[in-house]
């Protein structure tokens, strides 16, 4: 079912652990799976880690990467 569905990293993290909005500290268990998936964007590969946020609209992504290139 995982490779069916394109799941390459699974963490567990128990409901109630959020002590704050923060993603940093939270305390989550690797259960399978890669411990970063990985991203490629305008030949960039960016590794992601669980607490790291990461712009899921790959066109917006991509306007923000050209828009740091041309800054």
């Amino acid at each position: 079912p995982g490779k069916a569905s394109g799941v390459t990293s699974l963490y567990f993290m128990e409901e109630g652990q959020r002590k704050t909005p923060s993603q940093e500290g939270l305390p989550l268990e690797h259960v399978a799976g890669d411990r970063c998936i990985q991203e490629d964007l305008l030949g960039l590969t960016f590794r992601i880690s669980p607490h790291a946020f990461f712009q899921v609209n790959t066109p917006a992504a991509e306007a923000d990467l050209l828009w740091f290139e041309e800054w």
